[in-house]
């Protein structure tokens, strides 16, 4: 499968709307179902501003995935980004997940100049917490009925990479 990562465009906010839809995404994010049309057209609009990044996979032409990374913009927190994905399912496991990843470790250190890459998952996503530790990411801890989700409280895993811990990925977010 060939994978290409690009900068989201105006005129991907129907696939992520039908994408953002699907079960195992409503599940496994913080998406309200049911988010417009309109709502992704201003989310992809707003592309590149206030530290906010989205950027696509497309497999073999197909939209298979967003990631998002946000950069704060508080002067104490410019050091850090923090990860938000989602992969249509059916593309996952066939390398979205980690093209996205491997992209976006790359633009956070290499282009933010972040030391410290940050993100949340869901306890129970065992895939999602394994694709983030075959990159390096570590367990920070966890936050206790963090979430809402089909009317119960979940847990959430707070992970993180820094920098310095790249190297042990064999070159892939060095190149």
């Amino acid at each position: 499968m060939n994978i290409k990562i690009r900068s989201t465009e105006a005129g991907d906010a129907a696939q992520y709307l039908t994408i953002s839809c699907q079960q195992t995404v409503q599940e496994n994010t913080l998406g309200m179902p049911c988010q417009s049309l309109n709502d992704w057209n201003e989310r992809l609009a707003c592309n590149g501003r206030d530290g906010i990044y989205h950027f696509a996979a497309d497999a073999d032409g197909e939209l298979a995935g967003i990631i998002t990374i946000r950069n704060p913009q508080h002067p104490r927190l410019r050091h850090t980004t923090n990860l938000g994905m989602f992969v249509d399912e059916n593309h996952t496991g066939k390398g979205v997940g980690s093209a996205l990843i491997e992209f976006a470790l790359r633009y956070s250190f290499h282009w933010l100049g972040a030391v410290k890459v940050e993100l949340e998952v869901f306890t129970d996503n065992v895939a999602a917490i394994g694709l983030y530790k075959k990159f390096g990411f570590r367990e920070e801890g966890i936050r206790t009925k963090s979430a809402l989700r089909n009317g119960q409280y979940v847990d959430v895993l707070m992970m993180g990479l820094e920098v310095q811990d790249t190297e042990m990925l064999s070159g892939r977010t060095h190149e």
